[in-house]
């Protein structure tokens, strides 16, 4: 009966040092050199935190200090003690407001317009140019030359189906993953990389579509491309790799304009109203 008190009293005064100091290797040693039974040392481990080296040094240092197979069985059991893994951090939340310039969006050009009641990012549908005209030749002929004859770009509609009330918006670039294709409708590395690939120009409403002089010929010469008097030159900076965001260099006049990608024969179209 004194043996089991003893016990008890002996398997208490153990947990309550364990409980201020977690067990190792050394510890185990002072148990069993204590001539704590097995039953006691085993039981001491598996109440208490630990933090042993169950390497093959470690567990013939336990084994030469007299430690029984059956204790080094239980601290094996309990295992090293090392601390769990820190949780992996969590995803970072994906921003997909369409009207925030920071967030990914389609390839293209959009328009952000700042006067409208919200700010709002507003897609360019981009549009082919149908045919192309010759204007000016008879009157080129009468005078021998000396007018020009024109050379335009004809674009169905009389009117961008995209709107702004503000003379001075604000576009964005997104440029797509780079890509061997050319006819792709939506901006893509390869033919177009930059804003400066492009031009902004001024479409000439002609009835029910839209022209642009695409070149000009008279006596004192000829000339192909967009015409310089009918662009609108704009600065741009790189936001990040693939997105630009594009500011205009003067007001526009309302009328009808368009982001001008000859290498395509494609116009991302929009109009500027009143």
């Amino acid at each position: 009966m004194r043996k089991s008190f003893i016990a008890i009293l002996l398997l208490s005064f153990c947990s309550l040092v364990v409980a201020q100091q977690a067990l190792n290797n050394d510890s185990v040693i002072k148990l069993t050199k204590a001539g704590l039974s097995d039953d006691l040392v085993v039981s001491t481990i598996n109440a208490s935190p630990g933090a042993y080296n169950t390497s093959a040094d470690g567990l013939i240092a336990l084994k030469k200090a007299g430690v029984s197979d059956k204790v080094i069985a239980a601290i094996l059991t309990r295992g090293t003690g090392a601390p769990a893994p820190a949780p992996a951090p969590a995803a970072a939340a994906v921003n997909t407001n369409p009207d925030d310039p920071n967030a990914d969006h389609e390839p293209g050009i959009y328009l952000y317009d700042s006067a409208a009641a919200k700010n709002k990012m507003v897609g360019l549908d981009p549009s082919s140019f149908q045919q192309a005209r010759t204007s000016g030749v008879m009157a080129s002929a009468f005078t021998y030359g000396i007018k020009k004859a024109k050379v335009k770009s004809v674009l169905q509609g009389a009117a961008a189906t995209v709107r702004t009330k503000n003379t001075s918006p604000v576009f964005y670039f997104y440029f797509g993953a780079q890509t061997a294709t050319t006819n792709s409708p939506n901006l893509a590395y390869g033919v177009a990389s930059t804003p400066k690939d492009c031009s902004l120009v001024r479409l000439e409403v002609n009835g029910a579509s839209r022209e642009m002089t695409i070149g000009s010929a008279s006596i004192w010469g000829a000339s192909s491309g967009t015409q310089d008097a009918d662009k609108s030159p704009f600065n741009y900076e790189k936001i990040r790799p693939g997105v630009f965001k594009v500011t205009l260099v003067a007001p526009l006049p309302p009328g009808e304009y368009g982001f001008n990608i000859s290498a395509w024969g494609r116009v991302y179209d929009f109009g500027v109203d009143q």
